[in-house]
């Protein structure tokens, strides 16, 4: 099986340099008002490696009691006018400082990205090096909005200015847990939301870090927050009646309740859900170009990504050729210990993935598959 085999090529291999040194901490509780909070009694989870199976961290588990501490931090903040109403060029200047910050410490983030999902080192420094400029577009986006002036008939002047939405609830998974909290954080806080973000319990420790830098960047207390809890913390942080806009990517069936508990509360609920994606390749294609871009779109994040190719369409005439092909790509592909350099594709992220792996395939075999 994939995960056993993975965590025992990770021991035999020599260690890579990277794994010399230490990019995060023991411990983590949530993010609240621009510092770390503990409750007086919690409980706490640990967050592995899946290559190696051997424990990162503890992080405190967030209910519903830190959420409502959350909540209330963000619309105090955002009530208060300290980040919504602060001139658009301070806004910009601390966002395009929280890129500096960020990209100085893209090759420790990439390192801690790879530990806690498993994912290739290569994948995450590519990942992880273009961060920076969502934060940077969207400060520059905002320094030059100028809003609309539709015209309209009468004497009158119409205009159209975005306004921020409130406190924002952040949903977000583990399988690409800096890139898609980024994409979301970076547009919420430039337009001058406060956020409150559940990042994944299993992937939750380069997100709790960003905190950091976001308040060495100069953001106000309260603005940014993260609670690092389990499920419960996400229906608790949808729920919640003092959030204006929830914003979830997910599988669709935490969609379909996320949707069901912020509905409540009529909240605006933005979603990205799983999907089905299809590759398709007509008789008329560059054959060694379709097999490597379909290898990719397969296999990238070990496959476990919303827009993996998870179904190949191929025309009759050049499928023979075409499967030919691709099976001794795909056979190529390096598989071992995510932290080096050559490793293409490491570990899924846990027991409970691999599980559905396996079941996928046993299901391929009896619909008369060959594996």
């Amino acid at each position: 099986m994939l995960f056993s085999r993975l965590s025992s090529l990770a021991l035999a291999r020599k260690t890579p340099a990277t794994l010399l040194f230490r990019s995060y901490s023991t411990h983590y509780g949530s993010w609240i008002n621009g510092a770390t909070y503990e409750p007086e009694q919690g409980t706490s989870y640990t967050v592995s490696d899946p290559a190696r199976l051997t424990p990162l961290c503890t992080v405190s588990d967030a209910g519903p009691a830190e959420v409502d501490l959350a909540v209330k931090a963000a619309r105090e903040s955002f009530d208060s006018g300290v980040w919504k109403d602060m001139p658009v060029q301070d806004r910009a200047n601390i966002l395009n400082d929280a890129a500096r910050l960020l990209r100085a410490r893209v090759p420790e983030f990439a390192h801690t990205e790879s530990l806690q999902t498993g994912r290739a080192i290569r994948e995450m420094n590519a990942q992880l090096g273009r961060l920076p400029e969502w934060l940077e577009y969207f400060a520059a986006l905002i320094r030059t909005s100028e809003g609309t002036c539709p015209p309209f008939k009468g004497p009158y002047v119409n205009y159209v200015k975005r306004v921020p939405i409130g406190v924002c609830a952040q949903i977000t998974p583990w399988n690409h847990p800096m890139l898609i909290a980024i994409k979301k954080i970076a547009p919420a806080l430039a337009a001058g939301n406060s956020v409150v973000l559940k990042p994944s319990e299993h992937a939750p420790i380069t997100v709790l870090e960003f905190a950091g830098i976001l308040k060495e960047a100069g953001l106000p207390d309260g603005v940014f927050n993260v609670v690092p809890g389990q499920g419960q913390c996400g229906a608790a942080l949808a729920g919640h009646n003092d959030v204006d806009l929830v914003d979830l990517t997910g599988g669709t069936p935490t969609g379909r309740k996320v949707h069901e508990v912020a509905g409540g509360n009529l909240a605006t609920v933005l979603s990205e859900l799983g999907g089905k994606a299809p590759m398709i390749v007509f008789d008329d294609a560059d054959i060694e170009q379709a097999v490597n871009g379909c290898a990719f779109g397969s296999f990238v994040a070990t496959g476990q990504t919303c827009i993996a190719g998870t179904r190949l369409l191929v025309h009759e005439d050049i499928y023979d050729d075409f499967v030919a092909r691709y099976v001794e790509k795909v056979s190529g592909i390096k598989i071992g210990d995510p932290q080096h350099p050559d490793t293409q594709m490491g570990p899924v992220i846990n027991q409970g993935q691999l599980d559905q792996v396996m079941k996928f395939c046993e299901l391929g075999v009896e619909e008369g598959g060959t594996i």
